[in-house]
């Protein structure tokens, strides 16, 4: 069993442009807990600003966000990118914020979350875009927070990020994913 508890966190380091891939990967063999005020969070861990697939095209022109699994503001068309059912990429940095990084969580148990699971873009004068979030267990329960979210900016849509890919499989036939209460989101900034 792994419990994360209030004031504790799982994290990874800082991507930069690195090829290899950092990210939070766990295959837990029982319960996982994420405790209220706990969190698994690579907030700000992807892409480095100005580099991924969903970097801004024309960089040195204001308000430009990263793209990742939704389109930041562009002019030039900037495309998304990664897997719908399997997200598993970084999120792409914007002019001056980095993407989301990368979580896998493989919980044979109950995965409860509480807490926040999050690998959402920072936010800054150009943000980055939401990273990847991919879990797959037989039961999800709790009411905290699963974010990919794109980094907010200082303009609003001008200068946000997009949202990022999560992906929940319930292997449970009995299962809901609304048995769970919180909130699951991967909007752009």
């Amino acid at each position: 069993n792994v419990e994360v508890a209030s004031g504790g966190s799982i994290v990874h380091s800082t991507a930069g442009t690195m090829v290899a891939r950092n990210g939070v990967r766990l295959h837990v063999t029982g319960d996982m807990n994420v405790a209220a005020g706990g969190a698994v969070n690579v907030n700000g861990k992807g892409y480095a600003a100005k580099a991924g697939p969903g970097h801004p095209v024309v960089e040195n022109y204001t308000a430009r966000g990263g793209a990742h699994g939704g389109a930041a503001y562009d002019l030039a068309g900037v495309t998304t990118y990664g897997s719908v059912r399997e997200p598993a990429l970084w999120g792409s940095g914007g002019n001056a914020g980095a993407g989301g990084g990368e979580i896998g969580l493989t919980v044979d148990g109950t995965l409860t979350v509480n807490g926040t699971v999050s690998a959402n873009g920072a936010g800054s004068k150009e943000s980055g875009a939401g990273g990847s979030v991919w879990i797959v267990t037989p039961t999800l329960a709790g009411s905290g927070t699963i974010s990919a979210n794109g980094g907010d900016g200082e303009k609003a849509v001008f200068n946000a990020g997009g949202g990022g890919r999560i992906a929940v499989t319930l292997t449970d036939p009995e299962a809901k994913i609304a048995d769970f209460g919180g909130a699951i989101e991967a909007r752009g900034g």
